[in-house]
């Protein structure tokens, strides 16, 4: 099956200036463009792709994150949202998007980036791990998770709780245990920030059974844990 990965990260209610964002995202791209190739260049976007391409984003300037996000002055309490593209076709295209500076009670902020194709081969699974580690580090989401389309679709996705699939990063104030995990799961801590697992080395097809039961090994895993906090 060909997978379709995306990256999702979340957190709650946290206001910011337009400045703070901007200087958020422009050292958030910064860094997520030496992860890939892939992620090296976009556009910001447009009515059709020819219009996106000649609208080259320089996104690691603070300074045009202030000019995007001033051009889309944001209703209160909802923050910023931008939204990015490659500029690629077929295996190696990616969107990104971002929802920073919301304070609302009913909106989540938010990083979501679908994923090239290409990072499904052999050689550059780690690339992932990588990037949810950028994200973590950037953004400090309460959670955050590399998960297909088709796994998110079959198993009630919900944004406001975490979601185990390939990877899944938790917070410490989510996650102040780590758990004990056997083989082919894994964990890294993120220094002073939270705990990414990866549940095995290849993406999870969410019509393997083998890949679904290294899932629940994983949610209970993470349920335990999540009892013993509960107790205390």
């Amino acid at each position: 099956m060909q997978l379709r990965l995306f990256l999702g990260a979340y957190w709650g209610p946290h206001k910011e200036p337009l400045e703070a964002c901007a200087a958020q995202l422009a050292e958030f791209y910064a860094k997520l463009s030496k992860c890939d190739p892939t992620l090296s260049r976009w556009y910001a976007l447009g009515r059709s792709k020819g219009d996106a391409l000649r609208r080259s984003a320089d996104v690691t300037s603070s300074e045009y994150w202030v000019k995007r996000l001033r051009s889309d002055e944001p209703n209160k309490g909802s923050g910023y949202g931008i939204g990015v593209w490659n500029g690629q076709d077929g295996s190696a295209a990616c969107a990104s998007s971002v929802s920073c500076g919301s304070y609302s009670r009913v909106l989540v902020n938010s990083v979501v980036i679908n994923l090239p194709d290409v990072l499904q081969a052999m050689s550059k699974v780690h690339v992932p791990t990588k990037i949810l580690e950028v994200v973590a580090r950037s953004w400090n989401p309460q959670w955050a998770g590399v998960i297909s389309k088709q796994a998110s679709d079959l198993r009630s996705f919900n944004a406001r709780r975490p979601f185990v699939d390939w990877m899944i990063y938790l917070s410490d104030e989510l996650l102040p245990v780590v758990p004990k995990l056997k083989p082919p799961a894994r964990c890294e801590r993120i220094a002073d920030l939270g705990t990414l697992i990866v549940v095995q080395p290849e993406p999870t097809d969410p019509t393997n059974r083998g890949h679904l039961q290294n899932i629940e090994r994983v949610q209970t895993a993470l349920e335990k844990v999540w009892a013993v906090a509960d107790d205390e």
